[in-house]
């Protein structure tokens, strides 16, 4: 009895049901696609981007997985893509068999992205205008061979340090482009010169206080090591497919080796080893065609300013022209005249931009240059520490005091003057550097500028300081100009100095 109640009980239940109406369910997507933190709150995320609601609400890092492809769709694909796993920032995600990847890069890892701002610390703010870089916080690819510290100073170096050797000229695309797609463009294939960007940003971030993007002291030391020896390795190869590699690693060089300037271990008048690495761009260039380098997109950051010698040779400093005019018979600096002369001749060049132009873009590039035209005998002569080529050197740090917008410059002048002083104390060769002394005591540019002209009227041009789009002259557009300041549309040949 019991079970024929229950059957009928559920008979009038299924009867009762049967005359309700049936709404069927309204189609849905079912997403998997919102961010971390939703899913992990387990709420509904609405997929905003770069930031979904919930977490800018909550004032959260918003971050989103990438999904790896099914197997049906990589399968059917012509061309499959790897699947990329988020990971936290400490902890690289596993190594997938490569049966798994059809990609050139076997174990791909995704981070979070680097911070969202860099900010200068120090008053001379070296980054964009604004003093804040922004970005989207979202996965980081890394390739093979680097971990989320490499990825960081990549980003740094785009966002930022490319700066280092743009002299002020923001705003032209072929030198922004040359700095930032063709250097890394290369970078990639020549791990030497990937050393050397990473240990240059790593070392700006240093100088800037950004400790969270630089690298560690000691990984630092091994990016600036392998830098080195990977070039030096590649110049004894001397491979045409390198080329390109090596003349953007000369000119980066420069700017990294100027850290030896800073460190308790640096050798004595350490200028005199930094001519070196100047002059070795020259001789990088001398492997290339001049249409080989126009070809490699690099060309725009060898650009200098033509150098009128004759002229030049009028604005030379009194007391620096009678030291080498008065040069005697016996003197062991005899021969070398012709060597002095045309070093003080590229000197005058820079007093005579000094006080017809002021302050400017292309007086910046002139004196950074300037080692790049001296005679190669010149440097051989600093190097044997002769007083005129001391105290001619000594001069141009003073003038490199003018530079205030290229950071790795900052700081090097007062060290080297007083060394060279130190190391003359006592000799007839004091009374020749007054004005070197005296630039020691100044940070003013143009209290610099009145002691270098010995003009303590002079005020700068009404058409100074030009803004990086304003200079007439235009730093960017200028050609090729050889070791004697002429423009040249061919290299020089082997023979010649270069």
């Amino acid at each position: 009895m019991a079970e024929m109640e229950d059957g009928n009980d559920l008979a009038e239940l299924l009867a009762s049901g049967s005359e309700k109406p049936y709404h069927a369910k309204r189609p849905h997507r079912k997403s998997r696609a919102g961010c971390r933190n939703c899913k992990k709150r387990k709420v509904k995320c609405d997929e905003k981007k770069p930031s979904c609601r919930t977490c800018t609400l909550r004032k959260e890092t918003c971050v989103y997985t990438v999904s790896a492809l099914s197997p049906a769709s990589s399968s059917s694909s012509s061309a499959s893509v790897p699947s990329l796993e988020l990971v936290d920032n400490t902890a690289p995600s596993p190594s997938r068999s490569p049966s798994t990847s059809t990609s050139v890069i076997s174990s791909p890892r995704v981070y979070e992205s680097p911070p969202t701002e860099i900010v200068a610390h120090n008053p001379g703010d070296f980054l964009a205008s604004d003093a804040v870089l922004s970005i989207l916080c979202q996965p980081l690819f890394v390739p093979m061979g680097h971990d989320v510290g490499d990825m960081k100073l990549l980003w740094a170096y785009n966002a930022s340090t490319y700066r280092s050797f743009a002299t002020r000229a923001d705003g032209v695309s072929k030198l922004e482009h040359a700095l930032k797609v063709k250097v890394i463009e290369y970078a990639t294939s020549s791990p030497f010169l990937m050393d050397c960007v990473l240990a240059l940003t790593s070392m700006h971030m240093d100088w800037l206080g950004r400790k969270d993007l630089s690298a560690p002291p000691t990984k630092s030391i091994i990016y600036r090591a392998k830098a080195l020896e990977g070039y030096r390795k590649a110049v004894e190869r001397a491979d045409p497919a390198t080329f390109p590699a090596l003349v953007a690693c000369s000119l980066l060089l420069c700017a990294l080796s100027a850290q030896m300037f800073f460190t308790e271990d640096s050798r004595y008048l350490y200028i005199l080893d930094w001519l070196i690495v100047w002059r070795g761009i020259g001789l990088i260039l001398k492997l290339m065609s001049l249409k080989r380098l126009g070809d490699s997109g690099l060309g725009t950051l060898f650009l200098r300013p033509p150098v009128d010698l004759d002229t030049s040779a009028l604005h030379i400093p009194p007391n620096l022209l009678f030291m080498m005019t008065s040069i005697k018979d016996d003197d062991m600096d005899f021969p070398e005249i012709a060597s002095y002369y045309d070093t003080l001749k590229f000197l005058g060049s820079l007093y005579k931009e000094l006080d017809t132009q002021g302050f400017s873009p292309v007086l910046d590039l002139r004196i950074i240059t300037y080692y790049t035209f001296v005679p190669a005998r010149f440097v051989e002569l600093a190097r044997l520490r002769r007083p005129r080529a001391l105290v001619i050197i000594a001069h141009h740090l003073a003038m490199m005091k003018l530079i205030t917008t290229v950071w790795w410059l900052i700081g090097i002048c007062d060290p080297q003057i007083r060394d060279i002083c130190g190391l003359l104390q006592g000799t007839e060769w004091m009374g020749l550097l007054g004005v070197p002394q005296a630039a020691t005591r100044l940070t003013d540019p143009k209290d610099i500028a009145k002691l270098l002209l010995d003009n303590h009227a002079w005020e700068p041009p009404e058409t100074a300081p030009f803004k990086p789009h304003e200079d007439p002259r235009e730093v960017w557009k200028m050609s090729w100009v050889d070791n004697l300041g002429r423009e040249r549309f061919e290299f020089p040949d082997e023979n010649e100095d270069l």
